[in-house]
């Protein structure tokens, strides 16, 4: 097809339009959207709790013992007369509990069933948080159960629930007017409208840690090494699956690091 001089002016002229109306579009977009201020640490509240808790996992749903780990904040972080406070915490599955540790729960013990709380690990954790704290203000959003276990001791000490981010992260945050998180990996999704911090790496996650223990003039001698594999109870390379959520109890207790490994 020949064109003649003026359509071919005409033809330049149209696609530089496109052109410029589409640098016009992802201008305005980029100018538009909104700035996250400055990541900042909030302080949370939790509603009171005194009693033990036994929580009955589902040895069938890996789900279920990912999202166990959450459990932990919700035992840990407290100060009762600025000393930590840890509330017992038993993590087991329906296969029952040995005659001391029934003893030692005794009839005033929260029992919670994880399969009631939702159907994945997202939605147990965000059940979690809204369960346990009355003020959250920053979180801690995760998408792997081995970076929930490295970070379980920072969230102990910052008092903060640990949430596997999903649909219903966004309204969670909504909800109680979060106003900073802490993302763990590169899998989280940014969220806009808060100030955020990321930590990559396990090494952040535990370089982060050290810092807040130096600012409250703590320390970390201990290390918990664990493997994050061991969820699966129906493996039977691992002769008692599950320890990997016990290790942040102890990790959490000591201000120690969690290190995972095969």
């Amino acid at each position: 097809m020949n064109l003649t001089k003026s359509n071919k002016q005409l033809l330049a002229l149209f696609i530089i339009t496109i052109i410029t109306l589409a640098g016009l579009v992802i201008y305005i977009e980029e100018t538009n959207k909104p700035t996250n201020p400055d990541f900042k640490l909030y302080s949370n509240e939790k509603l009171t709790t005194t009693s033990s808790l036994l929580v009955e996992l589902d040895e069938d749903k890996a789900c279920e013992s990912k999202a166990a780990v959450s459990f932990v904040p919700v035992a840990t972080g407290d100060t009762i007369l600025g000393q930590s406070y840890f509330r017992p915490l038993f993590i087991t599955t329906h296969n029952g509990l040995p005659p001391p540790v029934q003893e030692y729960m005794g009839p005033q013990s929260e029992r919670v069933e994880v399969q009631d709380l939702g159907v994945d690990e997202h939605e147990i954790s965000i059940a979690i948080a809204q369960s346990y704290w009355s003020k959250i203000n920053t979180v801690i959003l995760v998408t792997e159960y081995e970076d929930a276990l490295v970070v379980v001791p920072l969230a102990a000490k910052l008092n903060a629930p640990i949430i596997y981010d999903g649909p219903g992260t966004q309204q969670l945050l909504n909800n109680y007017d979060v106003k900073s998180a802490i993302i763990i990996g590169d899998n989280v999704r940014h969220y806009y409208d808060i100030g955020l911090k990321q930590l990559t790496t396990h090494q952040d996650i535990w370089d982060y840690y050290m810092e807040i223990l130096k600012d409250r003039n703590e320390e970390s001698e201990y290390i918990v090494v664990t493997n994050p594999n061991d969820i699966y109870f129906n493996d039977t390379r691992y002769f008692i699956p599950g320890l990997s959520i016990i290790s942040g109890i102890l990790a959490a207790e000591r201000n120690a690091l969690v290190v995972t490994g095969d």
